[in-house]
């Protein structure tokens, strides 16, 4: 059971109706039965929740195409002649890091 009242069974979902909703529902597991005559019943506690077959998601028209990026040149990052990055580091204000 998903937090939104929902069941997967062989590929289709069922809504649980609101009138079977109650504490401690979202998260369980439920039984489900497929009785001989088609139907889908599903129970939980020894209890039966009303169900109702939900129609199968439209795909929508960006599912259709794959979406492409845009490709990007990398970019060369060159400080510039007064950073500190290239000054040596023998003539830092603090002294040689290394002797």
């Amino acid at each position: 059971m998903t937090n939104d009242y929902t069941i997967s069974y062989q590929g289709t979902c069922y809504q649980i109706a609101a009138e079977s909703v109650t504490a401690g529902l979202r998260g369980g597991t439920v039984t489900v039965e497929e009785r001989l005559d088609g139907s889908v019943q599903a129970r939980l506690r020894g209890r039966y929740l009303s169900l109702k077959a939900l129609a199968p998601p439209q795909p929508r028209e960006a599912d259709r195409q794959p979406r492409r990026r845009a490709r990007r040149e990398p970019t060369v990052v060159i400080p510039a002649a007064d950073h500190p990055w290239r000054q040596d580091y023998r003539t830092m204000p603090d002294g040689p890091i290394y002797p």
